[in-house]
């Protein structure tokens, strides 16, 4: 957050109670932490199966959610979420946002090709009335404990397994009016799949596993 620039408003959701901070809401998230009193017995092999651990953004991202719907006076239209390790080298705009985020549609994502997509950067409509549907079914599965049933149980897949669903019948055709999202994701694949260094690099960088030791992500020509 330190080398945060840009107009947009801040929300951080927390398992702990942060202080208050200059111009940030800050939430707690307290749905999440049961979901984690009950999980965090499990032997995780790998991080395909590492629910708890990446439990984290989904919580927050319903928790903001759900923060906003309950507020009458908020006026914001898009709710956009970016991974905490990430550096920032230009300030974040609404016309950033507008050109290279924005959609009518439910969310923004960005595909790869033959793997989950990378969820460093999400994009949300609020404004869409799918968009609340969407986030409360990927909630629901961690609830419930269901994203155990699930193949892999790391928040990109889930995303894209409640994503496909809502796009598709059960036979795996898609609908005839199909919920609309945003793939903003390159046919190409991108060295150690980081695809945020080709779509963003200018802006941000997403010091993402052993990059943070490094200070700075190799694929990113900026």
């Amino acid at each position: 957050m330190d080398s945060y620039q840009g107009e947009l408003d801040l929300a951080i959701a927390s398992e702990d109670q942060l202080p208050t901070l200059d111009g940030v809401l800050t939430l707690k998230m307290t749905a999440h932490s049961n979901f984690v009193k009950m999980n965090s017995w499990r032997e995780i092999t790998s991080f395909k199966q590492d629910a708890v651990r990446f439990s984290y953004k989904p919580y927050a991202i319903w928790t903001v959610m759900h923060h906003l719907r309950g507020d009458e006076d908020h006026n914001y239209t898009g709710l956009m979420w970016i991974d905490a390790d990430t550096v920032f080298h230009k300030p974040i705009t609404e016309e950033f946002v507008r050109e290279k985020l924005h959609t009518d549609g439910v969310m923004t994502y960005m595909s790869r090709p033959n793997y989950h997509s990378e969820t460093g950067v999400l994009y949300f409509n609020l404004l869409n009335p799918k968009t609340r549907d969407y986030i409360e079914r990927v909630i629901e599965l961690y609830n419930t404990n269901e994203i155990y049933d699930l193949e892999q149980t790391h928040d990109s897949y889930v995303w894209d397994w409640v994503r496909t669903r809502m796009q598709t019948t059960r036979q795996g055709r898609p609908r005839t009016q199909p919920v609309q999202f945003r793939d903003i994701g390159i046919n190409e694949k991108v060295p150690g799949g980081h695809i945020q260094s080709v779509l963003f690099g200018e802006w941000f960088d997403h010091l993402k596993g052993k990059r943070k030791e490094l200070g700075k992500s190799p694929e990113n020509k900026h």
